[in-house]
């Protein structure tokens, strides 16, 4: 059960600071898509996700998407930002974050994770070996209403965690 509480909890991608990086000697960051730095199925990221990534990119950091979408969204969506990118991941599987560490040439522990569902996002970049970061999603009333059981469980389950961690892992 504990493979899919995040290592560490955030607001939003742009409240991951370079500090943060640094300390933990994080090289990678893989980010989820829909509802983590873009609204469900839009082309863009929000802007505050796209200074933060551009930000990132300008520091240094080799950047990448991992979703379960499809290879055109996922590659168009990809490609505007200069990303990497694996379509069809089929989170939780650890593989689609591993290709990427690969293909970046570095190690899972330097690679960190960030997405807005524990079962999906979290639990793979868990199993990937990798740091692990949970943001809200960010309208997760746009999402088909299959999510909304595991929302509900999500809710209960980060509200329980982040009890009992305190201020310990909130960035």
């Amino acid at each position: 059960m504990a493979a899919i509480f995040p290592d560490f909890y955030a607001n939003g991608v742009s409240h991951i600071g370079e500090g943060f990086l640094h300390e933990r000697q994080i090289q990678a960051i893989w980010l989820d898509i829909d509802n983590t730095i873009s609204l469900v199925d839009d082309p863009l990221p929000t802007p505050e996700a796209e200074e933060w990534i551009g930000r990132m990119k300008k520091a240094g950091y080799t950047l990448g998407v991992v979703s379960n979408n499809d290879l055109p969204r996922v590659r168009s969506f990809a490609q505007s930002l200069g990303l990497l990118f694996q379509a069809h991941a089929q989170k939780p599987s650890p593989a689609g974050y591993q290709s990427l560490a690969e293909q970046a040439g570095v190690a899972p522990s330097r690679c960190l994770v960030v997405g807005d569902q524990l079962f999906t996002d979290i639990l793979g970049g868990n199993n990937a070996g990798m740091c692990t970061v949970a943001v809200p999603p960010l309208r997760a009333d746009q999402e088909p209403k299959s999510f909304l059981v595991r929302r509900i469980m999500e809710r209960i389950l980060i509200a329980l965690h982040k009890k009992l961690l305190g201020k310990r892992s909130i960035l």
